[in-house]
């Protein structure tokens, strides 16, 4: 089976189980988990095998053994695949890759290339390229104060601590068409509209990024308030589909954006 993203229905499942997390509820709904959240997992996962190796699902089941909190099922659907990690939750879709939970052996290696001119600044250089590509970089296990042997005003401290270093993204990956990123960008406090790079307007395709951003625009001119940046999306992509259909397209066909991933995008995340 063909990975075709996650139904809307998906994340609905998660939010429902939060508030529901017995087994009774569980046991109603697994069909559906094993056919629409299990089974598009195991579907990418095998797309993304010829490039990034065998892909591992975590099970479903929550350890409770030392833990306060005793309901039984995750909240998430979770899954590894070569050195990366992909999941799926209320909050919409991450995947990130790095270094989980290193060894002490490793930790120290790790700090002392942190520390070095070199390798610290080729590292820092890293981090700062990924967060510019709108990568969300954590740290896992971060200490309240310098580790021992790094002064506090260390000029990289802020990658020194963790035992954890991950790289992970929300929300998607970037809409594209015939292989050409088509993002823009409305600035409202200029009332500019980017285009990317290479735009031409001579397709359905590339005017409706313009009709995504004009709505922007109309939304700053009026005023208009939303309850989080993300929610003055949803009308954006209205308009943008509304305007595709028009020619005979959707944005699924040219921007390979399903209902899930537009409702992870325009869902308020706080």
């Amino acid at each position: 089976m063909a990975f075709r993203g996650w139904r809307a229905e998906a994340l609905e499942f998660f939010e429902e189980l939060a508030f529901e997390n017995t087994k009774v509820w569980w046991l109603a709904h697994k069909p559906f988990y094993d056919e629409q959240v299990r089974g598009p997992m195991e579907a990418l996962l095998a797309e993304l095998q010829p490039e990034w190796g065998d892909g591992k699902i975590f099970r479903p089941y929550r350890d409770v053994r030392f833990s306060a909190d005793k309901t039984p099922y995750k909240t998430h659907i979770g899954a590894t695949v070569g050195t990366g990690y992909v999941q799926l939750s209320a909050e919409g879709l991450a995947a990130g890759a790095g270094m989980w939970e290193m060894a002490p052996d490793q930790l120290l290696r790790y700090r002392e290339a942190v520390d070095d001119d070199g390798t610290g600044e080729a590292l820092a250089s890293l981090v700062s390229d990924a967060r510019s590509a709108g990568l969300e970089i954590m740290g896992y296990g971060v200490l309240k104060t310098a580790p021992h042997g790094y002064p506090k005003d260390h000029p990289r401290i802020e990658l020194a601590p963790p035992a954890t270093l991950v790289a992970v993204r929300i929300g998607g990956s970037t809409a594209s068409a015939s292989g050409r990123e088509l993002e823009a960008l409305y600035d409202d406090r200029t009332r500019t509209i980017y285009l990317p790079w290479g735009w031409t307007g001579a397709t359905p395709a590339e005017l409706s990024v313009l009709v995504h951003e004009m709505v922007h625009h109309l939304q700053n001119v009026g005023g208009l308030k939303y309850e989080c940046p993300e929610a003055r999306e949803k009308p954006a992509y209205a308009a943008q589909d509304k305007w595709l259909s028009l020619f005979g397209r959707n944005l699924v066909d040219e921007f390979e954006l399903d209902p899930m991933t537009v409702l992870v995008r325009t869902k308020c995340m706080h």
